[in-house]
């Protein structure tokens, strides 16, 4: 492995990412699935070494158990998580703004910056599928990333239901067998 000197700001893109286990949600782990990368555990180190060059990554990704949306984000690839969606981020937020808005672009969304508004949310979400403003937060996004697709924020509408069956037509009166007259 080589060793790779970078500048203090710059990132560098991954193709393969080893997490430890249990899975801690950090920010180098919410880009490397935002843009589709391996997330694999760290047999994939000890296999590489033993071959003395990278391996298949496949049979040391981590499954659905250890991290829910790992295989999806990858079979997506990169951008697919938050495609559609317009963001504006206005100041206070958990990650620092500059990051935020280079995930959640890696993650697919149009970022914009915008000046803080008091009394606004510090992130706005407009989908464009939808088209519609969305009421989301910071967390939902970071929680559509985490669970690499499948928009949480998209209602989980129920299906409609069913149209209430014709009233049935009210029984025939029972035959007797006797005839009346009438008079």
């Amino acid at each position: 492995f080589a060793k790779v000197k970078l500048a203090r700001e710059r990132t560098l893109p991954c193709s393969v990412l080893v997490a430890g286990v249990p899975v801690r949600r950090t920010l180098k782990l919410l880009t490397a699935m935002a843009s589709g990368s391996w997330v694999v555990n760290v047999d994939y180190l000890e296999a590489c070494a033993s071959a003395r060059k990278a391996v298949d990554p496949a049979p040391y990704e981590l499954s659905d158990r250890e991290c829910p949306g790992c295989r999806l984000s990858r079979e997506g690839g990169a951008g697919s998580v938050l495609r559609g969606l317009t963001v504006a981020i206005r100041g206070g937020t958990s990650i620092p703004a500059d990051q935020l808005e280079e995930l959640l672009t890696t993650a697919g969304a149009s970022v914009r910056r915008c000046r803080d508004a008091p009394g606004q949310q510090p992130v706005l979400v407009h989908s464009e599928r939808e088209g519609k403003l969305l009421p989301l937060g910071e967390a939902t996004l970071l929680d559509a990333i985490m669970a690499g697709g499948g928009h949480p924020w998209q209602e989980q509408r129920a299906p409609a239901p069913a149209p209430a069956p014709a009233p049935a037509p009210p029984p025939a009166p029972a035959a007797t067998g006797k005839l009346r007259r009438s008079r």
